[in-house]
Parts: C-alpha cells; structure tokens; sequence
C-alpha cells in the first residue's frame, strides 16, 4: 500500500510538472523568459533579459538589454533595446546607453545616445521615453532627424503610435541637402 502511495505522488509531481511546461509552452513563453522573470524579480543581475507585450494575441513591443538588474521598483538597463511593432507590422527600433524600465507606471527610459530607426529615418537624442499604455514616445530634449539629405532638429517631440501623430514642441530647423 505504501508503495502504491509513493509512486501516485511520484506521478502527481511529474504530471504537475508536465502541465506547467505545457501551459508555458502554449502561453508563447519560453523556459528562458520564464528563469529571467525570476531572476529579475529577486533582485539579481540579468545578462541578455527579454521582456515582450502583447495586445490579444499579436507581440506590442519588446525590450531587451545587454542585462539587467531590479533597484527598488526599477529594472536598471544596460544598452537597452526596444523593438515597438506597428499595425502594419513594421518594426520601430530605439537602443540607449541606459535605461530604466518601470512596470508599475508603464515607461521606459532610455538615456544617452538614444537612436530611433523608421522607415529610413534615423532621430538621434539623448533621452526618450516610452509611455506603454497610451503608446507615445516622448523625446523631451534636442534631437536630430534624418533621413536623405532632409536634416530637422528641434527639441521636444511627442509621437503617438495609434495616431500616427508626431508633435513638435520647440524650435524646428530643417535643411534639405541635394544629392547628385
């Protein structure tokens, strides 16, 4: 009888088991996204972190970083990396020095040499943030745009992903440069 008890909990475990990897696996999450979520979350040092968003069932955004590690209510980012995807499903790609990801209030900041690249277009900043929820990349310091010989700078750009609107705040100077 003592034997019969000891392999049913054996086979409760293994099937418990067996269930767990079989709902991560069917949730679109890997084993490594899952050890990096615990890993972060107890406060150790993360190398190659990925961390996604969905809206349904299609990928929103993803960040990734050379690591990462948790202070306080803050993941610390080192050469982070956000991949923002569009309805159309083209790829917008921000990479930063630093950064600092927010969970609880939806924002990602990144800080120095802050690079964005759509479309052919390249915006080179020093900082930028990503308010997730209301989907707006906010570049509240100079920046530079370019794009085939058009040059703009100006300071202050606001860009709404489910509008497709940019806003400029400040100071817009364009120059265009002819190609031959």
């Amino acid at each position: 009888m003592l034997r019969w008890l000891k392999r049913g909990f054996a086979g409760l475990s293994i099937g418990s088991v067996l269930l767990a990897v079989y709902f991560m696996t069917t949730a679109g999450h890997n084993i490594q996204e899952a050890l990096d979520v615990v890993a972060i979350q107890t406060g150790s040092r993360v190398e190659k972190p990925d961390i996604k968003s969905y809206q349904g069932d299609r990928l929103s955004w993803r960040l990734q970083a050379r690591s990462a590690q948790e202070k306080q209510d803050a993941l610390q980012l080192e050469q982070p990396m956000i991949e923002l995807y569009t309805d159309a499903g083209e790829v917008i790609s921000i990479q930063g020095e630093q950064g600092i990801y927010r969970e609880s209030a939806d924002v990602i900041d990144l800080q120095g040499r802050v690079q964005v690249g759509y479309q052919g277009w390249v915006i080179r900043s020093e900082r930028l943030n990503y308010q997730q929820k209301q989907q707006v990349v906010h570049i509240p310091s100079s920046f530079d745009m370019q794009r085939d010989g058009i040059h703009i700078q100006g300071k202050g750009m606001r860009i709404e992903k489910n509008k497709g609107m940019l806003q400029v705040e400040q100071g817009v100077h364009m120059r265009i440069e002819e190609t031959r």
